[in-house]
Formats: structure tokens, C-alpha cells, sequence
């Protein structure tokens, strides 16, 4: 006997609904990475903000921070727009999370 394809359809869309719901809390989520005494080398992965805004929970153990930008590193200040995939080269003063 032929199944119906009516019948698979509900749960289909069940399952779309479910991975983009998840796919849109994890954007939400915070991104967090462990930075070690020194110079780190990461990629920022989380939303568009400001550098102050991002760098808020390590402002105490930053010493200076550069991204990659019109092919030569940069200095991060304050007002440098951190967006997603952007490559950082960050010295901290001792290891701490990078909450973003």
C-alpha cells in the first residue's frame, strides 16, 4: 500500500520549525572564550557591536588588541566595530573569559 505524502507533510514542517527555532537561540546565546596570559590570536564569532561593548568583560586584562583590516593589523579602540568572523590578536594581563 502507498503511503500518503499529506500525512508526513505536518511533521516535515515540525522539523524545519524546530531548527530554525534553534538555529535563532543560538545567535541569542552568549559566546564566551577563554583567553591565556599573552598574546591570543581568535576570531570574534559574536554579534555586531561596538569594541567597548564587546571587550566589556575583560576591559581589566586587555594591555592592547589589533584585527586584521585593510591588509595589515589594526588597533581596536573603542569605537572599532566588532563584527563576526573578524580575526583579533589580544594581549591580556592574565587568563580570563571573553564573554560577547
Amino acid at each position: 500500500m502507498a503511503e500518503s505524502k499529506i500525512g508526513k507533510t505536518p511533521v516535515i514542517i515540525s522539523i524545519v520549525a524546530a531548527g530554525f527555532f534553534l538555529f535563532l537561540l543560538a545567535l541569542k546565546m552568549e559566546q564566551k572564550l577563554t583567553l591565556s596570559e599573552g598574546w591570543n590570536l581568535v576570531t570574534y564569532t559574536g554579534k555586531e557591536q561596538l569594541a567597548s561593548d564587546a571587550f566589556s568583560s575583560i576591559e581589566d586584562y586587555v594591555v592592547i588588541a589589533y584585527y586584521w583590516g585593510a591588509d595589515q593589523w589594526q588597533q581596536i579602540v573603542s569605537d572599532t566595530p566588532m563584527v563576526t568572523g573578524m580575526e583579533c590578536h589580544i594581549q591580556v594581563i592574565q587568563t580570563c573569559v571573553w564573554s560577547f
